[in-house]
């Protein structure tokens, strides 16, 4: 079982966002027969909150990744801008495309999936139309996790990674 994140690194887990890996345990199970190592996760935006990650499974694992570099994010802001998300019309395929990409929670679908939303409530606004509230539900979510890693990996304000994205995506369309 062998560690590929140490104490005190940075990691992206799913759905929770930037996490400091806080400790590596080892915790015997409750029967005391045996005994699991965990990665101990604190969320960076969610104090007092712990996470266990077992070294052993390799699901809860998959879900942890590096938090991504500078370079990295330029490089996601720069593909979604040139390979945009396309609307679905039916709704039920929709919410469950929307579903996954917000449960795998990496960056470039992401960044698509807000690209795609935020177009097609500029095309509704021009009809005299909302979005639908779980569209933008959707947009909330996938705003807030894009937010949540690029604040943190750029060491911008939360309220400044939407004009650092939207800076990208005119220059990179533009060329």
């Amino acid at each position: 079982m062998e560690q590929a994140y140490q104490k005190g690194d940075y990691v992206r887990y799913g759905t929770n966002g930037v996490c400091v890996i806080a400790d590596v345990e080892p915790i015997p199970s409750a029967d005391r027969r045996s005994i699991t190592t965990y990665y101990v996760l604190h969320p960076v935006a969610e104090s007092g909150t712990r996470i266990f990650v077992p070294l052993d499974n390799p699901t809860l694992l998959g879900k942890m990744r590096a938090v991504l570099t500078r370079s990295e994010i330029d490089h996601a802001i720069r593909e979604s801008a040139c390979t945009p998300l396309e609307w679905l019309p039916d709704r039920n395929r929709r919410t469950e495309a929307f579903k996954t990409i917000i449960k795998n929670a990496q960056p470039l679908p992401l960044l698509q999936l807000c690209s795609c939303i935020h177009a097609r409530r500029s095309t509704l606004a021009l009809e005299g139309k909302r979005l639908s509230g779980s569209d933008e539900a959707f947009l909330k979510q996938a705003e807030k996790l894009v937010e949540n890693e690029f604040s943190f990996s750029l060491g911008l304000p939360r309220q400044d990674v939407s004009a650092y994205i939207h800076s990208l995506w005119e220059e990179t369309t533009n060329q």
